[in-house]
């Protein structure tokens, strides 16, 4: 490159001294054939045999021949090289129109830069490349603010770079420019800077072509050899990159979860139904992933029926485990063709970062081991890599399948928890509490499966059968006698958006023949503040059923203290994880006496739930709280051993 450009500085240095000889040579020869014209002539003339007088008058003659003879070679010398000057032309005039056309069929157009004025030419068919008529100004500012700002730096880089000459005298660039229609266009631009005699950079001259079909082009070929052509996804080795990166990004505080999912016997899809139908079902899967998995996971085809999926920021393992059943689930909706519909399942294997491996192909690896133990089981299923997730998981996912059948078995029972009066010491009434009684497990506690009957829609019917059963027990306390006990029901939040809820409630209450008056639905700040204007609407159907409402777990949601003027409310209760440390500990102390205060200023009833110590429950009976519940008093117990209960005075505790 180096003996190139050597090269092309000696042409260049060796065309101009031919010029500037070319230039000399005319006065050179005019002053050679003067010379000879003046010496020849006069010794002519010296050497004729005539008078003075008549050389005289003959040199007169000698200078007017000269005169004309020099006169006619001037004139013939000049059309020539006039002549010459017009075929120049024409031939530069030529070129620059065959120039123009080439770079107007192009999309470009040239442009010259002079860096001592600092102006800039910009040729009509450049303007137009961009839509822009003559009118569009010469100016590189005004030029410059349509380029792309993801590309401004590098254009001016490259400027910079040429005009200093550090590295070449070439610039070259590609760089997006916005059309009068607002959108971008691409423009591959090139310009060599041009020196003056001493080397200071003088114009630059280039010229700039439309590459918009190229790039577009160049970008399709990319997404051809990166994506998946029939789905979209990224394939094989563009999902591992994409995976890599992902990991790349975590914060080393949250999961990736890895998931590998095989379409079961999806052979048979194309076999009956052939390869186009086969295609379609494909792409619909693909949309199907994407859209549960969500905007931030990264999902990519493996093969023919194999897909992947990267999902970010899993802060626990139950949200992996919820991911992989959400996914896992969304087979369960058939996938409709025309006037046909296909069942399909998919068997799942799941790895989690950095558990299970720390690189995409380590992961990946840890799907196809987990993917074959849950084919191992048979069709539909999902299985961890993690040993103990997988347990879990599968746990959960026995759960979920029983959990269904679990209200129309019975296997839902309510157990009743004694609140009892800090006035006079007696039960005021109980608390109904849902348990799941397990045939192979036991008694499953509210907190392993009722945030997964809310997650799988089931928590309503659950939500409705404990609300039946507890208006049902309230009713016989009353026909055992006492007519002051009342019963206290846990609303879910999901429960209560349902707009049928107060609806549920009141035929409850007509099929139970329970008084509204012995019935308080607890709900949560959660619950009330979701929508709150709703809220209130069925808060004052509930009061105008004459059925009481208390705001249950107080303190540990987000509802401002004006809904508490505001909301028809019954009663506060004081969440147990407030009251656990009451009295020990100064700040929780400070918030349980100003719950109290405030409840008091309201004249709002106050339940104390969790009370588990002696001290606990001489601090309330000092705050003068009405209610309180707990182990101390009573662990939730079946239907069955209610009876004791009723009536018992609790003073002696």
């Amino acid at each position: 490159m180096e003996d190139e450009n050597r090269m092309a500085s000696s042409l260049t240095l060796y065309g101009t001294r031919q010029k500037r000889y070319a230039t000399l040579f005319i006065p050179a020869m005019y002053l050679v054939i003067a010379g000879l014209w003046i010496v020849a002539s006069d010794w002519v003339v010296a050497s004729l045999p005539i008078t003075p007088e008549a050389q005289n008058e003959l040199q007169t003659y000698k200078g007017w021949a000269f005169v004309i003879v020099t006169a006619c070679l001037l004139a013939l010398a000049m059309h020539i090289a006039y002549r010459k000057l017009i075929t120049a032309n024409e031939a530069l005039e030529r070129s620059r129109n065959q120039l123009e056309l080439a770079l107007s069929s192009a999309g470009g157009g040239i442009w010259d830069r002079d860096l001592v004025q600092d102006t800039l030419f910009i040729s009509p068919q450049m303007k137009a490349s961009i839509g822009c008529t003559d009118s569009f100004p010469d100016s590189l500012a005004v030029w410059h603010a349509r380029i792309h700002p993801d590309d401004r730096d590098a254009v001016n880089e490259s400027i910079d770079e040429a005009i200093s000459g550090q590295s070449t005298t070439l610039h070259d660039a590609r760089y997006r420019i916005q059309h009068q229609d607002g959108d971008y266009r691409w423009l591959h631009s090139r310009a060599r800077v041009i020196h003056n005699k001493h080397g200071q950079p003088i114009r630059m001259i280039g010229v700039a072509l439309n590459i918009s079909a190229q790039m577009e082009a160049e970008r399709q070929l990319a997404h051809l050899i990166r994506y998946d052509s029939l789905t979209g996804l990224a394939n094989r080795s563009s999902f591992h990159t994409q995976l890599d990166d992902l990991l790349a990004q975590a914060d080393g505080k949250t999961l990736v979860v890895i998931m590998r999912v095989d379409i079961d016997r999806f052979k048979e899809v194309n076999d009956e139904f052939g390869p186009e139908v086969g295609d379609k079902v494909l792409q619909m899967i693909a949309d199907r992933i994407e859209h549960v998995v969500g905007s931030s996971a990264i999902v990519g085809r493996l093969g023919a029926d194999e897909f992947a999926v990267g999902i970010p920021h899993i802060k626990r393992a139950n949200e992996a485990q919820r991911a992989a059943r959400n996914l896992s689930n969304s087979f369960a909706k058939k996938f409709k063709l025309g006037d046909r519909s296909l069942q399909l399942s998919a068997s799942i294997g799941v790895a989690v970062y950095p558990t299970d491996g720390e690189s995409s192909e380590q992961l990946i690896r840890a799907t196809a081991v987990a993917l074959t133990n849950a084919r191992s089981d048979g069709w539909g299923n999902t299985r961890f890599f993690a040993t103990e997730i997988d347990e879990s998981f599968r746990l959960r996912v026995r759960r979920s399948q029983e959990l269904r059948e679990a209200t129309r078995r019975g296997e839902l029972e309510v157990h009743f928890q004694p609140i009892v009066s800090l006035r006079d010491g007696v039960t005021a009434g109980f608390e109904a509490l849902v348990r799941w009684q397990r045939p192979d497990e036991g008694l499953v506690p509210p907190d392993q499966f009722i945030g997964l009957a809310e997650e799988l829609g089931y928590i309503g019917e659950i939500g409705r059968n404990v609300l039946q059963q507890a208006c049902k027990e309230a009713k016989k306390w009353q026909n055992m006698g006492d007519q002051t006990l009342y019963v206290a029901v846990n609303v879910s939040p999901r429960q209560f958006d349902d707009p049928d809820f107060v609806s549920v409630v009141r035929q409850t209450l007509a099929d139970t023949g329970l008084l509204p008056s012995h019935l308080e639905l607890e709900i949560t700040e959660t619950a009330l503040s979701r929508d709150p204007e709703a809220a209130q609407k069925r808060l004052s159907a509930l009061r105008d059923l004459g059925v009481s409402v208390a705001i249950d777990d107080f303190g540990t949601g987000y509802s401002s203290l004006g809904a508490l003027e505001r909301l028809p409310l019954s009663r506060l209760k004081i969440d147990k994880s407030f009251i656990a440390l009451y009295g020990s500990q100064d700040r929780t102390t400070v918030i349980v006496e100003s719950i109290l205060s405030l409840a008091q200023g309201l004249n709002l009833p106050v339940t104390a739930e969790g009370v588990e110590t002696r001290e606990q429950l001489a601090l309330l009976n000092a705050s003068k709280a009405e209610a309180a519940q707990g182990y101390l008093f009573s662990k939730p117990v079946k239907h069955d051993a209610i009876e004791p209960l009723i009536g018992r005075n609790w003073g002696s505790i």
